[in-house]
Formats: C-alpha cells, sequence, structure tokens
C-alpha cells in the first residue's frame, strides 16, 4: 500500500508543475479510531476520530480538486457473504467539489487544521447533503 500511495503522490506532484503556484501534497489517512500499522505505514500521516464517521467499509479516495474514489464493501447475497467493493471513481469537478463538501462537513471529528480545511473547500454553488444524510451520527 505504501508503494500505491507514493505513486499516486508522485503523479499528482508532476501534474503540480503546470500550475502556476504548486500545491503542498501530503497523503493523509482518517481513521475512526486507532489506525492499524498497515494503514500507518502506507499513509505515513493519519487522523483518528472518537467514532464512527463514515459507514463501516467505507473508503474515499480524494485528490481536492481533481480526482475521487469512493468503495464500500459489501457482503453480496446472505448477511454472512464475502465483502465484495463497489464504488466509483471520477474526475468529473461538480462530482470531487460534491466529495470535497461532504469530506468538509466531517473534517473537525477530525480535528483537521485549518489549511487542510481550505484545500478541502469546494466551489461555492456545491452543498453537502443536509445534516450528513447516510452518514450517521449527523449533528
Amino acid at each position: 500500500m505504501a508503494e500505491a500511495v507514493e505513486q499516486l503522490r508522485e503523479r499528482v506532484i508532476r501534474n503540480n508543475d503546470d500550475l502556476n503556484a504548486r500545491i503542498p501534497v501530503q497523503p493523509l489517512a482518517l481513521t475512526s479510531g486507532r489506525p492499524e500499522a498497515w494503514i500507518k505505514e502506507g499513509f505515513g500521516h493519519w487522523r483518528e476520530s472518537d467514532g464512527l464517521v463514515f459507514p463501516a467499509g467505507f473508503e474515499l479516495l480524494l485528490v481536492p480538486g481533481a480526482f475521487v474514489a469512493a468503495v464500500v464493501h459489501a457482503p453480496i447475497g446472505a448477511p454472512s457473504g464475502i465483502p465484495v467493493p463497489l464504488g466509483f471513481a471520477s474526475f468529473d469537478r461538480p462530482t470531487v467539489d460534491r466529495a470535497m463538501a461532504l469530506l468538509m462537513a466531517v473534517a473537525p471529528r477530525y480535528g483537521l487544521a485549518e489549511g487542510v480545511l481550505k484545500d478541502l473547500a469546494p466551489d461555492e454553488d456545491v452543498a453537502p447533503e443536509p445534516s450528513g444524510a447516510g452518514y450517521g451520527n449527523a449533528d
């Protein structure tokens, strides 16, 4: 995992060369509770929440302003079935902005710094679902 995260980071950095101002790129894992060793090794930086923020089995990969992939590991058929990853990936700006808005809405639960929140701020015309619909623990 560490190699895949680093390759993605390097690719984003290379794409920064086309920008007027370079954007710092740092992989960050957001976890419910203490992360497992493979997450610490793969990401290098992580933030913990004190409770479940997203549904169990949910993964979100977000490159702010550029790309989003969302996957949920759901059992197919019987409740005791083997979880199968179902999801999507998108470079579509409104889709990426929506993911950024959803993540920004829950960012305080991870204690993210104001600078990180500014990087997540999507276009003004995109808003998250009211009350964090679908993510439980709505404030």
